[in-house]
């Protein structure tokens, strides 16, 4: 008997078609009918994927923004738990989006089935004609609306989730108020608590406004108006064709001022979502913030780029608490481009790197780092980026240089080439005089006029210098 008790309790695992109870109904039944193997399919989705996942995603959540894992972010074996919970929370984030989206198709649908009798007499007793009818054309004007916001969700925009949370109880409010549509009502409901229980993975600030890359949110967009019209065409065939006709149960003419509104609707949201860059706004250092990166670069050393921070064309971030790293960037369209590798000891950098990106995500931008060495790649690859390899850089040890040499007969060349026209070669220290300003900007100028957006970011113009 206790080994019967055990085989039972393991074929009840998560995950297995009820092995128990499908027997015992194969003991009663010559052949099991599809609804009770529906009902058997049912039951495990109901009582153990959808609490799993559930459960999945909150506790994943929960880890991934409370204060317990950043404090232990660093440690080895809770590290290993990173890729895991990162991977819940975004599968989380993706079916709360598609449950969005859903919600919409579905107040769509409801918005084109005509009321139940029972129903249109009950709104008639309750309410005014003309709240039915507003709400009928709300319900389409938020039904897709809520495609537009579950693309929001899917970039974890907080303006997205707000706005979702809010379509959804207004759309439950008018499925009751357009034809006492409980079902649809209740599933906004639930899907605008889930979204309220999850706010905490929704913590990009970028506009809604700006979504890149929104084609196929736009084309969903007119596939819904489609299935909407598809959908009332074939219950109102032989209805009146007027849209100024009123009446509780004048469900055709009501059909038609939707599609009306449902119309003006998708074109202003494929208006208003039409792809383009984002502009993250950027505050630029003065001349304070640029004497203290000064003295921070002596204290904590450089690279090969840091010192092209003091032209003050780049943004500058202090990362860790201590501000023991830091890190130069611009923004190119939708992207936040980092020059060079962070500046500071290995650990500081690492955790500069990992800085850096969360500040892009917040801003619904692009993390990119430009012209990295070869030190920090490994720390790159842990946080996501992809690495590219654009143009070709030589650095020389002039501590060993030398012209002999059979290999170096080209160069001997160009140095003699160079002599018989007359040009030389000095290294020229500060202060320099405004006569020699003018002449390199006028060389810079012609030089920078084939590339100027990369030279700029990675070399810089000859600055414009005035004098006191």
């Amino acid at each position: 008997m206790p080994v019967a008790l055990v085989a039972i309790v393991i074929t009840l695992l998560v995950f297995e078609a009820g092995h128990v109870d499908l027997h015992a109904i194969q003991q009663q039944l010559a052949a099991i009918a599809p609804p009770w193997l529906a009902a058997l399919v049912l039951y495990r989705v109901a009582y153990y994927l959808v609490p799993l996942l559930a459960s999945l995603f909150l506790g994943a959540n929960a880890l991934a923004s409370s204060k317990l894992a950043a404090n232990l972010r660093h440690h080895p074996i809770v590290s290993i738990l990173a890729w895991p919970v990162a991977w819940a929370v975004d599968l989380g984030i993706r079916l709360l989006s598609g449950l969005t989206a859903a919600a919409g198709v579905v107040l769509l649908a409801g918005a084109a089935f005509p009321n139940l009798l029972s129903h249109n007499r009950l709104l008639s007793q309750w309410l005014p004609l003309a709240a039915v009818e507003a709400s009928h054309l709300a319900s389409v004007v938020i039904g897709l609306s809520l495609i537009v916001a579950a693309r929001g969700l899917s970039l974890r925009l907080r303006r997205a989730l707000w706005l979702a949370v809010g379509l959804l109880i207004a759309g439950a409010v008018f499925g009751l108020t357009r034809g006492l549509d409980w079902g649809t009502s209740l599933l906004l409901a639930v899907i605008a608590v889930l979204l309220y229980v999850s706010r905490g993975s929704f913590e990009r600030q970028g506009s809604l406004s700006r979504q890149i890359g929104a084609w196929p949110w736009t084309i969903a967009l007119v596939l819904a108006l489609i299935g909407y019209l598809v959908l009332g065409e074939s219950f109102y065939k032989g209805g009146s064709l007027n849209p100024l006709v009123f009446g509780v149960d004048l469900h055709s003419p009501r059909f038609l001022r939707g599609a009306f509104v449902g119309l003006i609707s998708v074109i202003v949201l494929a208006i208003w979502t039409w792809p383009r860059w984002a502009a993250p706004t950027l505050v630029l250092p003065g001349a304070a913030e640029l004497d203290g990166l000064a003295a921070w670069l002596e204290s904590h050393g450089s690279n090969g780029y840091s010192h092209l921070m003091l032209l003050g064309d780049k943004a500058i971030r202090y990362s860790g608490d201590e501000q023991n790293a830091m890190i130069g960037y611009a923004s190119v369209r939708n992207r936040l481009v980092a020059l060079s590798d962070p500046v500071g000891d290995a650990d500081a950098r690492r955790a500069a790197i990992m800085d850096f990106r969360r500040l892009a995500d917040a801003q619904h931008c692009t993390p990119v780092f430009y012209q990295v060495g070869p030190d920090d790649l490994s720390a790159y690859l842990d946080n996501g980026f992809a690495l590219f390899k654009l143009g070709e850089i030589a650095r020389v040890n002039l501590r060993e240089f030398s012209m002999q040499g059979k290999h170096n007969s080209d160069k001997r060349g160009a140095l003699n080439r160079a002599e018989r026209l007359g040009l030389s070669f000095e290294i020229l220290k500060p202060p320099f005089d405004q006569a020699l300003l003018d002449t390199l900007a006028a060389v810079s100028d012609d030089w920078m006029g084939e590339k100027p957006a990369e030279k700029a970011f990675s070399l810089h113009c000859c600055p414009t210098v005035e004098g006191p």
